[in-house]
């Protein structure tokens, strides 16, 4: 891929035959499509499915708010 002053673009280069001489090379941008030897070439785009956001979670009744909390870590302290 190569990026340009309009942002990024996929560099396609393309030959019927093997000769380089025979070799035609064009930037497609993304969702675009450009011709080269006569043959069409379309650079999709593929959307990914939205993550979904967890709720939050409901507080457990009847529990005081201090034992909610995780433990305590342990200090490192030194005898």
């Amino acid at each position: 891929m190569q990026t340009d002053d309009t942002g990024t673009s996929l560099m396609i280069v393309y030959g019927r035959t093997e000769s380089a001489d025979d070799r035609q090379a064009g930037l497609c941008a993304a969702g675009q499509t450009i011709t080269l030897s006569e043959v069409t070439f379309t650079w999709r785009t593929v959307v990914a499915p939205q993550a979904r956001v967890p709720q939050p979670r409901t507080a457990i009744t009847g529990v005081p708010r201090t034992l909610r909390l995780p433990p305590p870590r342990a200090t490192n302290t030194r005898t």
